[in-house]
């Protein structure tokens, strides 16, 4: 008997919660523009999103429906232009924009705006250093031992 009352229970369990189900979306030309898990009426887990060439545009994760995690995105020709960090559909933390193949900049992100500082790269050396307050520039610097000499608290 409870043997039986223990395996209801694990079936009610089992079959109350909403499963995920694997969806494609697809344009009207019927390229494939989005795939990935779906739970309920939300999108959760992996998601990857294409151009109508079938080059990847964007990746990332979903929880409820909210972008959660590291994303990547590319253009068209499947390069990549920017990365980062999400928490519930908000930027967070370190964001990296790829502005060519020689240069980048990592920048800080707090609720989706600007907040911390911004690096910039040329050749994997930092030339520029930007500080952001609630998505304004604060302060900028070429001359990075001035920086640090200005902001000796600043980690990255």
């Amino acid at each position: 008997m409870l043997f039986k009352t223990l395996l209801c229970l694990i079936g009610f369990i089992y079959f109350s919660q909403e499963s995920k189900i694997y969806l494609r979306e697809f344009d009207d030309n019927g390229n494939l523009i989005a795939e990935g898990w779906q739970k309920g009426a939300a999108k959760e887990a992996y998601w990857y999103y294409y151009y109508p060439s079938g080059s990847i545009k964007a990746k990332g994760s979903y929880h409820n429906n909210q972008k959660n995690g590291y994303w990547f995105y590319y253009d068209s020709d499947a390069r990549l232009t920017r990365e980062g960090h999400y928490d519930q559909d908000q930027k967070i933390s370190w964001w990296i924009v790829y502005l060519s193949k020689k240069q980048k900049e990592k920048i800080q992100y707090q609720n989706n705006v600007k907040e911390g500082y911004g690096l910039l790269y040329k050749n994997e050396k930092l030339i520029k250093a930007n500080r952001y307050d609630q998505d304004q520039l604060s302060g900028s610097w070429t001359n990075i031992s001035q920086f640090k000499k200005d902001n000796p608290n600043a980690r990255f």
